[in-house]
């Protein structure tokens, strides 16, 4: 009896080995698994493309075959380290430079995360300490960096040459100017006008006019103000100009352009700087589009490839469940589909935050119910939806937009308004789509202040912006905030140009 329990027992460890094996071959990632004399014992698909070597060549090998020579020496010591240390993960090659060695010889960088790991699990005593790697080939990442290198290059060298006056301000503070404002206010150098205020070039009585041109700048992302003043030199000459303001787009400050035109020898200026304003933003709505474009991607191949693969690992282990005797291993098996359920659980949020399947596959009206659901669950708030009977005549740029701004709304109410309900309302108009999120709360500030961090609404404002449509934030008659969106159905023109409609 003690000896067929035994053989039973090898034959389910077997099983669920090789059952292990076969989902680690399975990962997209290149996965290689050492002991702890630094030896292949696991080497998937991923990692046989990766380096260009077959696991029959790499299983029993040294691990360091696949560093370069003069990584080697340095990666035993990270490996000892590692090791002393007693923590069971480790990043490498996120800041540091660290290459892998294909078997043609070539290199190309690399990014590791190193975890420390039992043998396959199975209900024989554990096995020796293993560690395992998850490799990520990088060189595709630094090409697009390089790219986007030269491209910041580009700009500074465009930034330096434009033929007009350019100062960016933080506040009023000057933090860049190129040459043509260096000439115009007769200073030698660029560095004898950073960290100096613009009020020091303008006359006392205009301080005003030119601090709310900032200000409103900074606060409607996209609209130019102008102010004419006259311009004090550093010679103590003075011109008469035309200052164009406008947000200066940085993903972490909020800065204003000012562009400062001789309004005598440069007339044309204004439309140059209107015309290079809409080519930003027409970059900055493809920009807006290929990154949900993205996330819709990654989130469907997680709710398609991720999910199946995890759904049929459960039922695997449910079925596998019933051939298992003894308490302990049942409470095992417990334990792990515990586990997995909060792996598919966690996935499920993770594609949802990324992109909602349902406003692909069921509208713009289902996914704003389903919005509005999560958010009352997550932030404890009363929200009522009011929408069309039909689904609103969205295209896909303008239904996904909406979306944002309704969850970037929410959101707003969750963090600052102090609110217990929310009301959401999204109609058809005649050739306008309507959306207008309002809450109880404490209401918009007036005037509303100039924050370093509301890019939630500046994003929001930009977004109507680029459909040609038009968004307005102020305080309900029976108070709370409210948010307003105007987007019309045939703003193709508007769209196409990125300007807002007044």
């Amino acid at each position: 009896m003690d000896h067929q329990t035994t053989a039973d027992r090898e034959a389910l460890s077997l099983a669920l080995r090789l059952s292990n094996a076969r989902v680690l071959q399975a990962v997209q990632q290149a996965l290689i698994t050492v002991d702890d004399a630094q030896r292949v014992v696991m080497f998937n698909t991923a990692a046989q493309r990766m380096f260009g070597c077959t696991e029959e060549q790499a299983m029993g090998s040294e691990l360091s075959r696949f560093l370069p020579e003069r990584y080697r020496a340095g990666h035993a010591e990270q490996v000892q380290t590692f090791c002393a240390s007693g923590t069971a993960s480790r990043q490498m090659g996120q800041n540091a430079d660290l290459r892998g060695l294909r078997a043609d010889g070539t290199e190309f960088p690399l990014a590791a995360t190193i975890v420390r790991s039992a043998s396959p699990v199975g209900i024989t005593p554990a096995g020796p300490t293993l560690l395992s790697a998850l490799l990520s080939d990088l060189s595709g990442e630094q090409c697009l960096l390089a790219e986007l290198d030269a491209l910041r290059q580009q700009f500074q060298s465009l930034f330096e040459a434009a033929p007009v006056a350019i100062i960016v301000v933080e506040q009023t503070r000057v933090v860049l100017a190129n040459q043509a404002s260096v000439d115009m206010l007769r200073a030698g150098h660029m560095t004898e006008l950073l960290g100096r205020s613009i009020l020091e070039f303008i006359e006392p009585k205009a301080h005003r006019a030119l601090n709310e041109a900032i200000e409103h700048a900074l606060l409607h992302a996209g609209e130019i103000s102008t102010v004419q003043q006259p311009l004090r030199c550093l010679d103590g000459s003075t011109l008469k100009v035309e200052i164009a303001v406008v947000a200066f787009e940085h993903p972490a400050r909020a800065a204003a352009q000012l562009v400062v035109t001789d309004v005598t020898s440069h007339s044309t200026s204004l439309e140059v700087l209107l015309r290079s304003g809409d080519a930003l933003r027409r970059l900055s709505g493809s920009l807006i589009d290929a990154r949900e474009e993205e996330r819709r991607r990654i989130s469907r191949e997680l709710h398609d490839e991720l999910g199946q693969r995890l759904s049929a690992l459960k039922m695997g282990l449910v079925g596998l469940g019933t051939e298992l005797h003894g308490r302990a291993s049942q409470k095992q098996l417990e334990a792990m589909l515990g586990t997995l359920d909060g792996i598919v659980a966690a996935m499920r949020r993770i594609a949802a935050d990324l992109r909602p399947l349902m406003l692909d596959d069921l509208g713009l009206n289902a996914a704003i119910e389903w919005l509005a659901h999560e958010s009352a669950r997550r932030l404890g708030l009363e929200v009522s939806v009011d929408l069309d009977e039909t689904e609103p005549p969205a295209d896909h740029r303008m239904a996904t937009a909406l979306y944002r701004m309704v969850q970037e709304a929410l959101a707003n109410v969750g963090n600052h308004a102090g609110a217990r309900r929310v009301w959401i309302s999204l109609h058809r108009v005649g050739e306008v789509i309507e959306l207008t999120v309002w809450d109880d709360g404490m209401g918009f500030p007036d005037p509303m202040p100039t924050r370093d961090d509301a890019f939630g609404l500046l994003g929001m404002s930009e977004r109507a912006a680029l459909l040609g449509g038009r968004l307005v934030f102020d305080n309900a008659p029976e108070g709370g905030a409210r948010v307003r969106v105007q987007l019309p159905l045939s703003g193709t023109e508007a769209a196409a140009t990125g300007r807002a409609t007044p």
